[in-house]
């Protein structure tokens, strides 16, 4: 079918293998698909009746056949709103308010050890200047002995 359609071999059998059991592709063989890319043929998909493709009815292990497997995108998004919720099964938005509370906290946290810091650094810089000034007064002290000598 592909080869009558586009005019050259299908590349991808190895895929086509694994792929051809899915929902997705048996729910396509049962609908008619138009050609998309010449306006002038008449393009078909085979239907269930064909012997083509009743000899390769699906083998599915999953438990609902008619339904079909979620996708990544929509996996993560039901992740992400698991979590979101908490399991003493409050709302969305008494979570993101819990959130906001944990952010503001943290945020805090780290401007008060940042604070600290800033002032260890201010406080070992004053040091300094104590010994320097302090180094300063022996110098001229020392000098002022010198010039009486």
């Amino acid at each position: 079918m592909y080869n009558s359609i586009e005019k050259h071999h299908f590349r991808f059998d190895h895929c086509w293998d694994l792929l051809k059991n899915e929902q997705k592709w048996i729910d396509r063989e049962a609908t008619i698909v138009p050609c998309k890319r010449k306006s002038t043929m008449s393009c078909s998909m085979p239907t269930l009746e064909s012997d083509t493709v009743t000899n390769e009815l699906p083998v599915s292990s999953n438990e609902n056949d008619n339904e079909r497997s979620i996708g990544r995108k929509a996996a993560k998004e039901r992740k992400r709103l698991s979590k979101s919720l908490l399991a003493d099964g409050s709302s969305l938005s008494s979570a993101i308010s819990e959130l906001m509370d944990e952010k503001k906290k943290a945020h805090i946290e780290k401007m008060m050890s940042s604070a600290l810091s800033i002032q260890s650094a201010i406080d070992q810089r004053d040091a300094l200047l104590d010994i320097q000034k302090a180094q300063l007064a022996e110098a001229k002290e020392g000098n002022r002995i010198k010039s009486e000598k």
